[in-house]
């Protein structure tokens, strides 16, 4: 094994030590142990004629690889069959001990003295630092080492080629001085767990630890069976009483009872008014000569002179006594009044009002009322206008401007009737008509052939100042009508002009206007257009010199503000028709309608005119989609010739049953640039889906009456 030993001291220790790479130094005696543990304890010896190497005790060393042990073993089974010589050239004996008084006393003990020895690395071994010198001495003692073991490898070379008997006798020395403790090693992997002992005999209880946290809730057990049913207690007091219930839906109508007798015959009334005087009478005849005077005293004669001219007509005499009076002759013929509002349809206004009876309930929130108009005696194409009067909720209406014909098919107005409907955002109950005094106030504008029978006066006016807050997102304005000059009503009056019953209040149309919603109405946008606001047509407290408006969004608008009102231009339009008593001075009251402007409330208000003009018409033929559920129709009034913008237009719906009876918004309009155009937009918001062909099939018409000067 020579040449094994060889190779690893030329190539591992020597050249170490000559570079110098060594990370810590060890003692010389632990580097020559480590050297001489590589070869072990050998033992040559002849046997039948064949030398065998036995390895008489094996020592690891830590430094010595796994591939070098492989091939000194190879070496050795090579060396077993090689024939030796069978001379015996005697023993060689080779002392590889170190000093005995290097030696401890005593294996066993430990030293007290012992301390942290340094380590110094040579390839892979580590090595205790020498006690006296330094790096540079252990090299050179390595060095003496190899030179020692390289001649003692050259004399078993020798003997060995000879083919002699070599015996190698390497006698351990005594332990040397024991190490101080290496460092620590790696911790090596966790051992298998090895079986489960017996268990031990139960220990004392020790003291209570601390409280842990709360466990988790566990899982709830199965219900216990149920107790035996106590004693009934005692009967609590009784709760307060819950708020009342909805009321149920109205019951049918009863059976119509018997007619009753016919009451007493009234008395006969009073004579009516003596109609206005008659034109003054021409020039009559010459009445019969009158009586010849007295003679006067004679003259004294003169010359006859030439015949003078005649003279002028002397003086009527005095009148005679007046006679008793006749017997009176029977009533004359009533006569005709030259006074009636004159329109572009002809000189015709005709008013009437229906009362709550003549309602009809349809739907759990809507009304219809058909309307007689066949004393009026209109023929071609009247237009109508219509409000509801009432003292509370009817301004949540929408459709009372709406007029169809009581044929649902018919696309022409009957000059003799039509159709409304009452629809409102909440349930109306008839009991709710009653005691709620709901009426329809209504007026037609046409012509006709008989005379009309009651002349009334008109009187129109605009109104921006004035809004005011009402719970939220709601307004109302009193209205101001005193420059009408229509007597103030008196508290408690009962009889009116001349001891006749007082007359009722004027007949009221309003209408709400903007001038910002233009072309188009935006969802986001939808408070700055009067279009979608409802309440204007609802006259509240009518009397001859005010009224009020309430005025609330349509149902999914935005809600209303003053600032945003006054922002964008509102304004309330309005035109009362009262009864106007006959008068021969032209103008207002008797044949022209009066303009007002302002407020008498703000000191603003003032005539305008006595001599207005009104101006009426049809357009229907360009429905365009508007925006935010609207339909919008363009109304050009240039044919009306104003030359001034208009005071108040009056503007609503026409159409088929069906579909027009639940537009809304259409008395509300916006004004244009231009004084003669103005846009309505109709909301068909509670209608669905309804493109402008639908309008144009159903044959929606815009009705207006403008009211100006010329």
């Amino acid at each position: 094994e020579e040449s094994s030993c060889r190779r690893f001291l030329e190539k591992v220790c020597v050249p170490w030590a000559r570079e110098g790479k060594m990370k810590r130094p060890s003692t010389g005696v632990a580097v020559l142990v480590g050297l001489l543990a590589v070869v072990g304890l050998v033992s040559v010896y002849h046997q039948s004629g064949t030398a065998v190497a036995v390895v008489k005790d094996e020592v690891s060393a830590p430094s010595m690889p796994v591939s070098m042990l492989e091939s000194d073993a190879e070496e050795g089974q090579a060396w077993q069959d090689t024939e030796m010589l069978e001379e015996d050239h005697g023993d060689i004996d080779l002392d590889l001990n170190p000093s005995s008084e290097d030696m401890l006393e005593d294996d066993g003990e430990e030293q007290d003295d012992q301390h942290e020895e340094m380590l110094y690395q040579i390839g892979d071994q580590e090595f205790l630092a020498p006690s006296q010198g330094g790096v540079e001495d252990m090299a050179l003692e390595v060095e003496r080492a190899l030179a020692k073991e390289q001649k003692l490898l050259k004399k078993i070379d020798k003997r060995a080629t000879k083919h002699q008997r070599v015996e190698i006798d390497v006698v351990a020395g005594q332990i040397g001085k024991r190490g101080g403790p290496g460092p620590r090693g790696y911790v090596g992997p966790r051992g298998f767990d090895g079986p489960r002992g017996y268990r031990g005999p139960r220990g004392y209880m020790g003291p209570r630890g601390i409280q842990g946290i709360k466990g988790i809730k566990g899982v709830k057990g199965d219900d216990g069976k149920t107790g035996p049913t106590g004693k009934t207690g005692p009967v609590g007091m009784r709760g307060p009483q819950g708020p009342p219930g909805r009321r149920g839906r109205e019951g049918g109508r009863g059976t119509e009872g018997p007619v009753g007798p016919n009451g007493a015959p009234g008395k006969p009334g009073k004579m009516g008014l003596m109609g206005p005087p008659g034109p003054p009478a021409g020039k009559g005849k010459t009445g019969a000569r009158g009586p010849r005077g007295p003679r006067g005293p004679p003259g004294i004669d003169g010359v006859d002179g030439h015949r003078g001219p005649q003279g002028p007509r002397g003086k009527n005499g005095m009148d005679g006594d007046t006679g008793p009076r006749g017997y009176n002759g029977y009533r004359g013929d009533r006569g005709k009044s030259q006074c009636g509002l004159a329109s572009t349809l002809g000189k015709r206004v005709c008013c009437g009002e229906v009362g709550g009876s003549a309602f009809r309930k349809v739907a759990w929130n809507t009304f219809m009322i058909d309307v007689d108009t066949s004393k009026c005696n209109f023929r071609g194409q009247p237009k109508y206008f219509t409000s509801i009067f009432g003292t509370s909720s009817h301004w949540s209406m929408w459709t009372q401007d709406d007029i169809v014909s009581k044929d649902p098919n018919r696309k022409t107005m009957d000059p003799r009737k039509f159709r409304v409907y009452l629809q409102a955002s909440h349930h109306v109950h008839m009991s709710h008509v009653r005691s709620w005094k709901y009426s329809l106030r209504w007026c037609g504008v046409g012509d006709s052939a008989a005379p009309p029978l009651t002349k009334y006066a008109m009187c129109c006016g605009s109104q921006k100042k004035g809004f005011k807050r009402y719970h939220g997102p709601y307004m109302y304005m009193d209205v101001d009508m005193g420059g009408c000059g229509w007597p103030q009503e008196k508290k408690g009056q009962t009889r009116g002009h001349r001891g006749a019953p007082p007359e009722p209040p004027p007949t009221i149309f309003a209408e709400l206007s903007d001038s910002t919603c233009r072309d188009k109405v935006f969802t986001s946008q939808t408070s700055r257009c009067a279009a979608s606001v409802r309440g204007a047509q609802a006259i509240y407290s009518a009397a001859n010199r005010k009224f009020r408006v309430y005025l609330r969004p349509l149902p999914g608008k935005q809600g209303l503000d003053i600032h945003r009102s006054h922002a964008n231009h509102w304004r309330v339009n309005w035109c009362a028709f009262k009864r106007a008593h006959p008068t021969p001075k032209p103008g207002f009251p008797c044949n022209a309608p009066r303009l007002l402007a302002g407020a008498t409330s703000s000191n603003t208000q003032r005539t305008v005119t006595n001599d207005g003009s009104i101006c009426c018409g049809t357009t229907g033929d360009n429905w365009k989609d508007g925006g935010a559920g609207f339909l919008k129709q363009n109304v050009d009034m240039s044919q009306c010739g104003f030359k001034y913008p208009p005071t108040t237009i009056l503007t609503g719906l026409r159409g088929k049953t069906h579909t027009a009876r639940r537009a809304g918004g259409a008395s509300s309009y916006t004004t244009t640039g231009n004084f003669n155009k103005i846009v309505v937009y109709a909301w068909t918001g509670a209608i669905g889906n309804f493109p402008p062909y639908k309008a144009h099939r159903d044959a929606w018409r815009v009705e207006w009456c403008a009211v100006g000067r010329k």
